[in-house]
């Protein structure tokens, strides 16, 4: 279902149609109510600025986000995703300098660091991630050394990609236990990242996640161009 200019007046019709009409038209009864609680989630998830202070999230809820956030697709199954959670209020303060004073830094209950390993593909365990077979892994070992042993750009993103799908799957977890977030990158990596004592060589930031009870909504709402807009058949066209 394409949103059509003309069709209707707001990207907001159009979602709103699409969860009392299109799923319902479409859709068998398990995969609609799939589908609409995926829609409902997209929609709701929005950058917020402000997060009230006091919000602690159980250390259960976090875990929860973060084991089903590891579900996110990856290269090879590499998972190159790794997770700072910023902890100590004097390390906080430090990174509020960094991100200029942003109010998401000092406010938000959870501050995690999202970052991409590019070495992630030589880890020790990493095939065993992919077979239990000890010849499997050896050949699979072998195979990852052959790709990325001597592409350092091809390391990076990969890593950057896998990074970033976990990033966003993070945020639809908080989402759905109704926790908000705010994706930043409006600060000095070289800063954050020393820090946060980081091997620049092996390991660099892809964002920060801020998370917790927003204290209102954004103002920008969910104005998105139409999908008619940005897909292409067959190749890019202006």
């Amino acid at each position: 279902m394409l949103f059509i200019e003309g069709e209707y007046e707001t990207i907001e019709d159009w979602v709103a149609d699409a969860d009392t009409g299109y799923f319902k038209r479409t859709k068998p009864g398990s995969q609609r109510q799939d589908a609409a609680m995926l829609s409902k989630l997209l929609r709701k998830r929005k950058a917020y600025k402000r997060f009230h202070a006091e919000c602690v999230i159980p250390e259960t809820d976090v875990e929860y986000i973060l084991q089903q956030a590891s579900l996110s697709p990856s290269a090879f199954n590499i998972q190159h995703w790794r997770v700072i959670r910023v902890r100590r209020q004097a390390l906080r303060n430090e990174i509020l300098k960094a991100a200029w004073n942003q109010k998401q830094i000092s406010e938000a209950a959870e501050i995690l660091v999202v970052c991409a390993d590019k070495k992630a593909w030589a880890s020790p365990g990493m095939p065993f991630c992919h077979s239990r077979n000890p010849q499997d892994r050896a050949a699979f070992a072998n195979m990852l050394r052959s790709i990325y042993a001597n592409n350092p750009a091809l390391e990076r993103d990969e890593a950057m990609r896998s990074a970033n799908l976990f990033a966003m799957s993070v945020m639809l977890i908080a989402e759905s236990l109704d926790y908000q977030s705010c994706p930043m990158s409006g600060f000095n990596y070289k800063r954050v990242s020393e820090l946060l004592q980081l091997d620049e060589g092996r390991v660099e930031i892809a964002m920060i996640l801020a998370i917790g009870k927003g204290v209102s909504q954004p103002e920008t709402g969910k104005r998105r161009i139409p999908t008619a807009r940005f897909t292409h058949e067959d190749k890019y066209r202006d």
